[in-house]
């Protein structure tokens, strides 16, 4: 199936078929839906399209395109999309999930169409529409309350991190501690989440001028990372992207060539060319090498 296809789909008005569907066919979806859970924590986003449109397919056929398990799954094509590098893509089809879950009468509607907004949330961030990320993820902040939860820990992170791309340092710093602190209570410090949120943390602390704060962040970040992804996953170069960054702030040139390197290994396999992790690479190692030829 093609994403042409899933969106027509998805966009058709469909009645509920009256016949239940079969048992086997249930199982088929989960396992296909257990696949690309499995690619997309492995790194590998973009592998994870195909078992999820036809797990789409499947729960359209028998439920209906409104159906949860349908909006679930679109969610997560989408999230694999804009983790590949296509938030452009994912964008209309995260705001058809958030939709068909507001309208949804399933008692876990609510939880799931939060995470589709979050989801919505960082792809208009990636696709530079930033005025309408923030306002969406301040919303979602206001309805979860001052309570630590994953969801509540997840939104501070992301909205930390775009305001930091927004100049709002203060208050970015301020969100990002809060998801730290949410995470380490939730989760521990050995974990891939707490990971992200050391990184996002350290990010800050690195634009504000903390060399030694953000250097214990970012490094312990990659290391948690290293351990429970792997080496060679693509959050593991998002770090080394900031820890390049760093390395050319307090005066390292060669250091930050060898994580930008290392981190162009790391992504271009497994991202879209026009990945912002790619790019901020390469932008970084072009002004590393000009900064090499002006002192000739």
């Amino acid at each position: 199936m093609t994403l042409r296809t899933l969106l027509a789909l998805l966009f058709m008005a469909q009645p509920k078929p009256p016949a239940p569907m079969p048992p086997a066919e249930v199982q088929r979806a989960r396992s296909l839906e257990r696949q690309a859970s499995e690619l997309q924590r492995s790194g590998r986003y973009l592998d994870a399209e195909k078992p999820l449109l036809e797990a789409i397919a499947l729960w359209t056929q028998y439920r209906g395109a409104d159906d949860i398990e349908v909006l679930n799954d679109t969610m997560n094509l989408a999230v694999a999309y804009r983790r590949h590098g296509d938030a452009a893509r994912a964008v209309p089809l995260l705001e058809r999930a958030s939709q068909g879950l507001a309208a949804c009468k399933d008692a876990d509607a609510p939880e799931l169409r939060r995470r589709a907004m979050n989801n919505l949330a960082m792809a208009y961030q990636y696709a530079d529409r930033r005025a309408e990320a923030r306002k969406t993820w301040e919303s979602l902040l206001a309805q979860l309350g001052s309570a630590p939860s994953e969801e509540r820990a997840r939104v501070l992170d992301n909205l930390a991190s775009l305001l930091r791309e927004m100049g709002d340092l203060s208050h970015a710093e301020a969100y990002a501690r809060r998801g730290y602190e949410d995470w380490r209570k939730l989760r521990g410090d050995e974990d891939v989440d707490t990971a992200v949120s050391l990184s996002v943390l350290g990010a800050l602390e690195s634009s504000t001028g903390r060399y030694k704060e953000a250097r214990s962040h970012l490094e312990e970040s990659l290391r948690i990372t290293e351990k429970l992804r792997g080496p060679e996953h693509p959050e593991v170069a998002g770090v080394l992207n900031l820890l390049a960054v760093l390395e050319v702030k307090t005066g390292h040139p060669e250091a930050a060539r060898a994580d930008y390197e290392r981190s162009l290994a790391i992504s271009r396999p497994r991202l879209d060319a026009g990945h912002s992790q790619i790019t901020d690479a390469l932008e970084g190692l072009r002004a590393l090498d000009a900064g090499r030829d002006a002192g000739r």
